[in-house]
């Protein structure tokens, strides 16, 4: 059998936003999306670079937005933090 080596790094997940709240954040900008596309395409002469253009800039507004919310812990730092907002009552 075989161990594997501990992690330099641990990513928590926490999960304790309001499922509704979620779906809000997604609506809007799903909602900007779409405002963006139908003004280029009718507010504007059509064109493939600028639709182009606003789905790169889209997409990168979207890794910009999780990156943000990413916080990467030492295993000691992870620990503290889940002791800090999820309390078991045990004594380490």
């Amino acid at each position: 059998m075989t161990t594997k080596p501990n992690p330099h790094t641990l990513f928590v997940y926490d999960a304790r936003e309001n499922v509704v709240l979620s779906w809000l954040r997604d609506s809007v900008s799903f909602a900007i999306l779409c405002g963006a596309a139908w003004f280029v395409n009718t507010q504007m002469p059509p064109s493939g670079w600028i639709n182009a253009t606003v789905c790169i800039l889209w997409m990168i507004w979207m890794v910009g937005k999780g990156q943000k919310r990413k916080v990467m812990k030492t295993p000691d730092e992870a620990r503290q933090w889940l002791d800090d907002n999820f309390p078991t009552g045990a004594a380490a």
